[in-house]
């Protein structure tokens, strides 16, 4: 590095892709939330990939967390993308949370939660895009995939309350228990996701 670079490196501030870094955590959302489809409604037993994208994108977030904390400048208040990063995280520890009660049930298969799963899957996609689109201000756009979003969400809760009702004609308790459970943990992991959907909204709201 010649003298005037390392000078500059010194003088300018650090500028950091956030909407790439906010792509690429969103993106390992996906991928967490796709290890947790096929481990236990896919034709895969995934469990031990399942914790690897997990730790991997904990990993990830910390590091990103580190660069927001350290620069100047950033494309919209360091609060706002700072809430971004903490909707993903709490999506990330809703599926922790799933996994440690299926695992504590005993629980190897949930193949009739398998339309569940489906529509987790199909709400984690739109999110990556939804950053990508930010970037290039195609806001418009942005909207519509968050409504997608949305709209996934309350598809999903229709799902689960028929499965819920269902559950509860079932004689016995402990079963009865153990899978209410596992589908209010479904639902968290929905309403996680709906919550960034409601953020992304926030940040076109500050940026157009």
């Amino acid at each position: 590095m010649s003298f005037f670079n390392r000078i500059q490196s010194y003088i300018l501030p650090k500028e950091i892709d956030f909407f790439q870094n906010l792509i690429k955590q969103s993106q390992m959302v996906l991928e967490v939330i796709q290890s947790l489809e096929m481990a236990y409604a896919g034709t895969d037993h995934a469990q031990a990939l399942l914790l690897e994208k997990l730790k991997a994108a904990e990993i990830l977030r910390e590091q990103n967390l580190m660069e927001l904390n350290d620069v100047l400048i950033t494309p919209i208040d360091k609060e706002a993308i700072s809430r971004a990063y903490l909707n993903l995280d709490w999506i990330l520890l809703s599926v922790k949370h799933l996994d440690v009660e299926i695992r504590a049930y005993q629980i190897h298969r949930l193949e009739e939660y398998a339309n569940l799963f489906r529509l987790l899957s199909e709400e984690a996609k739109q999110i990556p895009h939804c950053f990508d689109l930010l970037k290039q201000h195609k806001f418009d756009q942005v909207i519509k995939l968050s409504k997608e979003i949305i709209a996934l969400d309350d598809e999903l809760i229709h799902s689960y309350s028929g499965k819920v009702s269902k559950l509860l004609e079932d004689q016995n308790w402990v079963h009865v228990m153990k899978h209410k459970e596992i589908l209010s943990q479904i639902k968290e992991i929905s309403k996680r996701m709906h919550v960034c959907a409601n953020t992304i909204e926030d940040f076109v709201f500050k940026m157009n």
